[in-house]
């Protein structure tokens, strides 16, 4: 399954800007990698949303085990 995924910073917290939006596709050997999205300056805040794209709405699973912001 892959999943829908919307990366967005903010410096406030209120005002959010979408640096990402696509389709993230599982690993096939269930390994950690690093998934690069592009770069950002004055970040305080980092807020990444996951849905399954079909059926649209639904909820779906990523791990995400660390952010680099540089």
């Amino acid at each position: 399954y892959n999943s829908t995924v919307t990366v967005q910073t903010s410096l406030d917290a209120h005002t959010w800007t979408t640096v990402f939006s696509g389709h993230w596709n599982p690993s096939g050997t269930n390994t950690p990698s690093w998934i690069t999205i592009g770069s950002v300056t004055q970040v305080l805040y980092v807020k990444i949303e996951v849905s399954d794209p079909v059926p649209p709405g639904y909820s779906a699973n990523i791990y995400v085990d660390a952010v680099s912001i540089g």
